[in-house]
């Protein structure tokens, strides 16, 4: 497993290629890895020890293992293209198998608000979130497709972190002596303003955050007859991407969660310079990010769920990137279930909200008599939020396909959320941006980036203007 060796590992392992062996013979060294599932960054783990690996002045050979036989032709090219979305990822054609069939949506996007239906199905409230309900449907939907099959059906729950699908039924003590085991070993981890020398206020804290994960988690004994109604094995025991390394499924469930963040910057800003020398660039960023879907996504010989975030869960660029499908070549599928869970759409926070420190959402609306649409704030004219104020924000749809909403990437460019679209769109300097649009010089016809709200030179209205580059 080179990909998740560490400076200090790959030192030693090339001390010993130098200097073991029989007497007047150099010893070779053979390593396996694979660029593309490097995950363990937390650990100093790089992927560029396998990436640069002939870089370091031996002579040396390099074999791909191009073939596998988990899943289809299908499934190897669109993960493929996947882990490709790292520009620094080292490019290797790999061969699906062409007896496998994969003619199905590689991956399903699942969405969590329960609809009419799916409440009435399952006992819940139309328009609650819920991972459980989420996670019933696809097992249903997993036994539909398989009822015929001879072989049993497995099924492994896996997310980014265990908290995610910890199991809610487990007793409030046990669960805070496994937290008060995992600050022993990780007291960074611990919440700011608990003095960890102090034993007693250690063990209130960790009975806090118990409750708190119990809150968070799942029924895993209701998860069971679930599985048991559809007539598969789910597997509850491996549940994150990390200890699903090497193991595979016919289904995955990924969950995407809340992630906790450590809360005590100083605290956090020790820990990393004391790991400095270990840590590679990079460590634990957008791109090991990618690769940990990597991962939880080519688990699965036939089919993978992707479970969306709560509506709160912060950043969604990689959940995005699967449901615009912007190669056309991932195969995102979103109708299996959409009777039962309202399906996923991309994170369009209103900037005119965020401004003003309210949470609307941007969405897409019809002019008046079919005029042409345009994107307006969810509290265009009218606020359900006791004490907000209605917002009023409105602009264009995407300048490229005309369809999509542009989602906010960074201050300076959005990105469309129209499925084939994911064209990128430059903001521009207004002060609430808004997407800029493609304009043309009247007298040169030259194409230019203008304001929505673009007057000229001189005019009240925004004037930005930004060569297209093409």
């Amino acid at each position: 497993e080179w990909q998740d060796v560490n400076g200090a590992q790959e030192r030693f392992v090339r001390a010993l290629s130098r200097h073991g062996g029989k007497a007047g013979e150099r010893p070779t060294l053979c390593v396996v890895g694979d660029d593309w599932q490097s995950i363990y960054g937390f650990q100093g783990g790089d992927p560029g020890y396998t990436r640069n690996f002939a870089e370091k002045g031996d002579a040396c050979e390099r074999t791909d293992l191009d073939r596998t036989w988990r899943f289809g032709k299908r499934r190897a090219h669109a993960t493929r293209q996947w882990a490709l979305g790292d520009a620094d990822a080292v490019d290797k054609q790999v061969e699906g198998d062409e007896k496998k069939d994969d003619s199905g949506a590689v991956t399903e996007i699942v969405g969590r608000t329960v609809t009419e239906a799916g409440a009435e199905r399952f006992g819940r409230v139309a328009g609650q979130e819920s991972a459980e309900t989420a996670i019933q449907g696809i097992l249903e939907k997993i036994g539909e497709k398989e009822h015929d099959k001879e072989q049993g059906t497995d099924v492994l729950l896996l997310a980014r972190r265990r908290h995610t699908v910890d199991d809610s039924n487990r007793p409030e003590d046990e669960e805070a002596r496994r937290v008060i085991e995992e600050w022993r070993t990780q007291p960074w981890r611990i919440p700011s303003g608990v003095d960890e020398h102090d034993e007693e206020e250690v063990r209130a804290a960790a009975w806090e955050r118990a409750r708190q994960r119990k809150a968070e988690g799942l029924d895993h004994q209701a998860l069971r007859a679930a599985a048991r109604r559809a007539g598969v094995a789910l597997d509850l025991e491996t549940m994150t991407v990390h200890g699903a390394k090497g193991l595979e499924a016919d289904y995955v469930i990924f969950v995407q969660g809340r992630d906790r963040k450590v809360k005590d910057e100083l605290r956090e800003e020790a820990r990393k310079r004391a790991l400095q020398p270990l840590l590679p660039a990079g460590a634990n960023g957008p791109e090991e990010e990618r690769r940990v879907w990597y991962v939880a996504l080519t688990r699965a010989r036939s089919g993978t769920y992707v479970v969306e975030p709560p509506g709160d869960a912060g950043d969604t660029a990689l959940l995005d990137e699967l449901w615009r499908d912007e190669r056309q070549e991932y195969g995102v599928g979103e109708a299996e279930l959409a009777d039962w869970l309202a399906p996923y759409r991309g994170d369009t926070s209103c900037p005119g909200c965020a401004a003003a420190g309210q949470a609307g959402r941007l969405v897409a609306r019809t002019g008046k008599k079919g005029t042409e649409g345009f994107v307006g704030c969810t509290s265009f004219r009218y606020t359900d939020v006791a004490g907000a104020v209605p917002c009023g924000h409105t602009e264009r749809r995407c300048p490229i396909c005309g369809k999509g909403i542009v989602r906010r990437t960074d201050g300076a460019s959005g990105r469309c959320t129209e499925r084939g679209c994911g064209a990128s769109v430059p903001l521009c300097k207004c002060e609430i941006p808004k997407p800029m649009t493609i304009r043309k010089n009247r007298a040169t016809g030259v194409a230019f980036w203008g304001c929505q709200d673009y007057r000229g030179p001189g005019s009240p209205a925004c004037g930005w203007t930004q060569q297209t580059g093409s």
